[in-house]
């Protein structure tokens, strides 16, 4: 089995690096579209990656592309595409979800089809034997076309209202031409053995079809001749069989097409006119089904007419079909039983997308993302109210993160549980605490927000920022106030927690959130199954990768936030899992899922002509109980040796001194210790670290790490070296010039997915323009030198937004410091030491003691 797995870029793919080693990594990116191109002649089930499956896919059909094209033989290397005779459609209903999925679009598969078909010119042109030879020698059960053609066409006559004619492909001023097959009698009457070879095809075909038999016997397959409905229909049902010796057939589309277009499609229809207003995921539908077979609309009397004749062909609203009737019996069936009443929302789109029946071979087309949009809109438009965001709201919303409060809101008053996925950076927090604040309004029920312990901070400073009226509660641990809980219209709380917060499933609530919903992306974990089981009326999960190992991921979420709607996981894995050895394309998964997910990304022209080049945010962490007791001792420490204000060097020295012990203790207690433990779990700074830098892994997308200490540098680098699954690069003061450069040159071209920096050795000089994200761990508190720092990615080149994120202990001399930083920004313009020094002299004793304390501020 082949089980490389490909990230898709910009207008080109590359290999995965995981479980490869370097060597492996450039030989296979070195030869990426020769072994695509090899991928054509294996079997669907070689690959295990759907990436990997999908590029097969493009290369199988430019493979069946070449096979189709008129006169191989004699063209041989010398092809061109024709766009218009490839299905791109099926290509594109079926992306698959995989890292950098959102650039496939028509224009992205047709530069992978160029590239791969220089690889068939190339191999062909060096090829000494036939055209034959060559596809025998790549796959021994491909069906080498020959240069004979036959064609059915449609005619207006009565009784013989089909012609059909046997071609020859041959050469002539450059050009492929058909050519009537007498005329070969012809071209090659001194040639027996040509001869032989051309029509060797036509004598295997008779040996089998008494139809063709007759034709050759008869001398009337060299001349166009006419065929009644029965012979039609007898050469339409053999053409499997002409096709296996190479002939290739042209016929009517719609023979073609008949079983593609046999299916149901279901509309709702709306009791009353204000139906919409009680709409929800569990309502109650009438359906009004309609009947398509063959690409033709037809009715119960229709099919009762059709089940009387005789199997063949039937011309029927001036349209030819075939009389099939088992399928005719089927479609009816399925059409009597969506056509009773009683059926639920969740359960019609369950019905037609998971349970109908694989033995009968109808499609159930239930496209009801526009009706969704339809009744949403419809209801804001008559809320005139929720065409604004409240004025409670301390800030503005760009457009399109204005669209996504609206869908929000829309989506909510019916029920619809929804997955808002957007990009790192695009602002998914305060698109939910906008909607938070006209939802509180309509709603007399509260809301619980689930979040990574590491985020909390940041929720309580975005609420405090945009939505200080939002009346909201933090349970930090399993004793929170259940009083609090119950009566507080937004209640804050962690994963981790929430398993053994019993108050929280004693509560009906309006709305339960997930903040990084992918931690519930495994159904089979106790997390998982705990938070599924909460009361409530609606969902919301916020991800930014809401698939990161397969589609049970995807599951997962969708059972969260839809339970039902794509049926049970047993049910699910079988339909789409890629594990599953009953594959189906992921086409119909992405129509079921659409009008509940949202999704922009940063990639997408119309969205990032409306960001900044440069995305910055403080992400403030919590420190642990750990960090807290250090932290608390230092400062205790500090105020029992009574600074003296008449000795200002050694006020300037002490404070200096404690203020470096206690970042070292904000970023790990280990680094101000020194014993070399580097326990995660006793570092805010750390999980946060790790939480980050695992969407950006999901994405393998690149980040730089700024710290100004050199002995926390190894410590990242083993927490990264786990999340990532490769070891990345270093750059500090130690670095050689040499080493510098190949490690540039490594991050820039390779496959390195981060590199952390010392501030001072990296702050100027370097082009790492690879790198999309920038964290600075630990903060320098001199804008200029952080700036500095960030334009090495953030600088001429740089074809992405920039996410850059600055980590700042909560309740700590961090956060003095970075709010300073913000608004006193003339004190910052020297180094260290002086900003050290001119805050520090701003400030007296008492201040600065009050500013290094740490503040319990929770609001238990």
């Amino acid at each position: 089995m082949f089980k490389i797995n490909f990230i898709f870029l910009e207008d080109s793919f590359k290999s995965d690096y995981i479980n490869l080693s370097d060597d492996e990594i450039k030989h296979i990116n070195d030869n990426k579209y020769q072994i695509v191109y090899n991928l054509a002649f294996e079997s669907t089930d070689y690959c295990e990656y759907e990436s990997a499956i999908y590029l097969q896919k493009i290369s199988k059909k430019l493979i069946k592309y070449i096979l189709n094209t008129p006169g191989l033989e004699l063209i041989r290397e010398n092809i061109n595409l024709d766009y218009k005779l490839i299905d791109f459609d099926d290509l594109i209903d079926n992306i698959p979800y995989c890292a950098g999925n959102e650039y496939v679009s028509v224009d992205w598969i047709k530069k992978i089809l160029e590239n791969l078909l220089q690889i068939y010119k190339r191999e062909v042109a060096n090829y000494k034997g036939n055209i034959d030879l060559y596809f025998t020698e790549k796959n021994k059960t491909l069906i080498i076309p020959s240069r004979v053609f036959f064609h059915l066409v449609e005619l207006s006559n009565g009784d013989k209202p089909f012609a059909f004619m046997a071609t020859y492909t041959a050469k002539q001023n450059e050009k492929i031409t058909h050519y009537p097959l007498r005329k070969a009698l012809k071209e090659y009457a001194n040639m027996e053995n040509e001869f032989r070879e051309l029509t060797k095809s036509l004598y295997k075909i008779s040996k089998k079809s008494k139809f063709i038999k007759k034709l050759i016997e008869s001398g009337e397959i060299f001349s166009p001749i006419y065929l009644s409905i029965d012979e039609a229909y007898t050469f339409l049902k053999e053409i499997n069989l002409y096709e296996k010796e190479g002939i290739i057939c042209r016929i009517p589309n719609w023979w073609n097409q008949k079983s593609k277009s046999t299916q149901i499609e279901i509309n709702i229809d709306q009791r009353r006119e204000d139906a919409f207003h009680f709409f929800g995921i569990g309502s109650l539908v009438k359906v009004s089904p309609t009947m398509m077979y063959q690409g033709l609309e037809i009715t119960k009397r229709d099919i009762e007419n059709l089940l009387i004749e005789t199997e063949g062909l039937s011309l029927i609203k001036g349209k030819w079909i075939e009389i099939d009737k088992e399928k005719l019996t089927n479609l009816l069936e399925e059409y009597e039983e969506l056509s009773k009443d009683g059926t639920t929302f969740s359960e019609l789109v369950n019905y037609t997308r998971l349970h109908s029946s694989n033995n009968k071979d109808i499609k159930i087309e239930f496209s009801y993302e526009e009706w969704i949009n339809s009744i949403v809109s419809k209801n804001l438009s008559m809320n005139l109210n929720y065409d604004v965001v409240s004025t409670e709201f301390n800030g503005k919303l760009r457009p399109y993160q204005f669209d996504g409060y609206k869908w929000l809101l829309g989506m909510s008053q019916f029920g619809f549980g929804t997955c808002l996925a957007d990009d790192m950076g695009l602002g998914k927090t305060i698109q939910v605490l906008a909607f938070l604040l006209s939802y509180k309004k309509y709603s007399d029920k509260n809301v619980l927000l689930i979040v990574p312990a590491t985020l909390i901070c940041n929720w309580e400073n975005e609420i405090k920022k945009f939505a200080p009226t939002i009346d909201y509660y933090v349970a930090r641990h399993i004793n929170s106030n259940s009083l609090k809980i119950k009566n507080t219209f937004l209640t804050i709380t962690t994963y981790q927690v929430s398993q053994n917060l019993n108050s929280i499933y004693e509560i009906d609530w309006g709305i339960v959130i997930l903040d990084e919903a992918q931690a519930i992306k495994n159904p089979d974990i106790k997390t998982t199954k705990k938070i599924k089981s909460i009361k409530r009326d609606n969902s919301i999960a916020l991800t930014g990768t809401p698939i990161e190992n397969n589609l049970i991921n995807l599951w997962s979420i969708f059972d969260f936030i839809n339970p039902g709607l794509l049926g049970t996981e047993t049910d699910f894995r079988k339909k789409f899992d890629i594990k599953s050895s009953d594959k189906q394309n992921i086409g119909p998964l992405s129509k079921i899922i659409k009008p509940f997910l949202l999704r922009r990304l940063k990639s997408d022209k119309k969205i990032i002509n409306d960001l900044p080049e440069k995305n910055e945010t403080i992400v403030y962490t919590e420190l642990s109980k750990k960090q807290i007791v250090l932290y608390k001792r230092l400062v205790s420490e500090l105020v029992n040796k009574k600074i003296s204000s008449e000795n200002q060097f050694d006020q300037k020295r002490i404070l200096l001194t404690t203020i470096l012990n206690l970042k070292q203790i904000c970023n790990h207690p280990s680094q101000y210790l020194g014993d070399e433990e580097y326990n995660l779990s006793d570092s805010g700074k750390f999980l946060l670290l790790k939480e980050i830098c695992t969407t950006i892994f999901e994405k393998r997308e690149k980040v730089l790490i700024f710290t100004q200490f050199k002995e926390i540098i190894e410590p990242i680098n083993k927490v990264l070296k786990d999340v990532f699954h490769k070891e990345g690069l270093v750059i500090t003061g130690d670095t050689s010039l040499k080493n510098r450069e190949k490690n540039i040159d490594e991050f820039q071209n390779g496959d390195s997915p981060y590199m952390i920096l010392s501030l001072k050795a990296a702050g100027v000089g370097l082009n790492l323009t690879a790198a999309s994200n920038v964290i600075h761990f630990d903060r320098w508190w001199n804008p200029a030198v952080e700036n500095q720092a960030t334009d090495r990615a953030y600088r001429i080149g740089q074809k992405k937004c920039v996410n850059v994120y600055k980590f700042t202990s909560k309740n700590t001399i961090e956060e003095i410091i970075a709010d300073l930083m913000n608004v006193k920004t003339e004190l910052f313009n020297s180094t260290f030491d002086s900003i050290g020094i001119n805050v520090l002299n701003k400030l007296s004793n008492e201040e600065l003691i009050d500013a290094i304390k740490y503040r319990d501020d929770y609001n238990e």
